[in-house]
């Protein structure tokens, strides 16, 4: 249990994030003993237990308001409760220097009711008027030192839409001194054409963000989408690199073949030509061999056989240096 030190001098408005809203002060009874339960499992829920003086120990709300107007006092001013997410401001916290209010509905997509809007007007007013201060009045997004959406884009913040018209109706009940007196029987009723207007204008609410949920799907598609073809592209830069690097080899490979295709056809040249002159070098062999027979059968009789053999000889060296000198010739060239 955590009492507060001095009067409270501010007051921070939420929404419960819950649609629709409560209508009237039997569906918000329902909807605050939920409330008590969820908020009676949070990490901190121990520590600002309340003495539950109006039935609540744990729920995190000093005053709750329908959609009608009607409004509960569920927690005593006198509490600090863990609402606005701001200890750490110190003197500045809404936490330990104020109240927290709850509007309940979600803000996001519906439209707070006039009456919500004179209900909130009356206790900003009833609290001054209480306290004796020049209250400070913030939506909880701007209070607290965590990103939050609540009270939701439809109360907007002191300085625009509802909650500066809350603001400036509360200003106008002190100065003309009005009535600041819970609106739990609405003795002047919203004509019937504004109400049906809200309540178009909560229908439309509701279809945008049905409609933005529904961009917000499509931009995820796109960009998955977009995401795919960069790949796609990459991946086809690459593949026309490594085809070009291929070409370029295949060029190289088909040069090189040409060059040893000339390399071949002037061996076979080579070894056509030696073919021919081994040919030849056989018939000489063949016909010095026949001869060479003869002799020694005694056919040639006006030289010896050791003359013949020189003669052989003789001739076999002539055809190797002739040979010999083709060749060196060739190489010369």
């Amino acid at each position: 249990m955590l009492l507060r030190k001095g009067d409270p001098d501010r007051i921070c408005v939420h929404h419960s994030a819950v649609s629709p809203g409560a209508d009237n002060i039997f569906d918000l009874k329902k909807r605050l003993a939920q409330y008590e339960i969820t908020h009676s499992k949070k990490s901190w829920a121990e520590e600002t237990k309340t003495g539950g003086e109006y039935g609540y120990s744990y729920l995190a709300y000093h005053i709750a308001v329908a959609k009608d107007g009607h409004e509960m006092i569920t927690q005593n001013d006198k509490y600090i409760l863990y609402h606005a997410g701001d200890n750490a401001r110190g003197k500045d916290s809404f936490n330990l220097h104020g109240i927290a209010v709850l509007l309940d509905g979600n803000y996001e997509t519906e439209i707070p009711t006039p009456y919500q809007k004179e209900a909130l007007a009356r206790i900003i007013a009833r609290f001054e008027r209480q306290y004796k201060v020049n209250v400070i009045v913030r939506g909880h997004k701007q209070t607290s030192l965590t990103a939050t959406a609540c009270p939701g884009v439809n109360i907007g913040t002191h300085e625009n839409g509802f909650l500066k018209e809350a603001i400036a109706r509360a200003n106008e009940i002190i100065k003309n001194g009005e009535t600041d007196e819970p609106l739990n029987a609405p003795s002047a009723p919203i004509d019937d054409e504004t109400e049906e207007l809200r309540k178009k204008v909560e229908e439309l609410s509701r279809n945008m963000g049905m409609l933005e949920g529904q961009n917000a799907e499509l931009a995820k598609r796109l960009s998955e989408k977009e995401a795919i073809i960069t790949q796609i592209q990459m991946d086809s830069q690459k593949w026309q690199k490594e085809a070009k690097s291929a070409n370029d080899n295949l060029g190289k490979v088909l040069e090189e073949k040409g060059e040893l295709e000339k390399t071949i056809a002037s061996l076979e040249r080579k070894i056509s030509k030696l073919t021919e002159e081994l040919a030849e070098m056989e018939k000489e062999k063949n016909a010095n061999w026949q001869l060479y027979k003869k002799a020694l059968e005694g056919q040639i009789d006006k030289q010896t056989s050791i003359q013949l053999i020189e003669i052989l000889f003789n001739r076999f060296y002539t055809k190797i240096k002739s040979l010999l000198k083709k060749e060196q010739s060739g190489g010369e060239k």
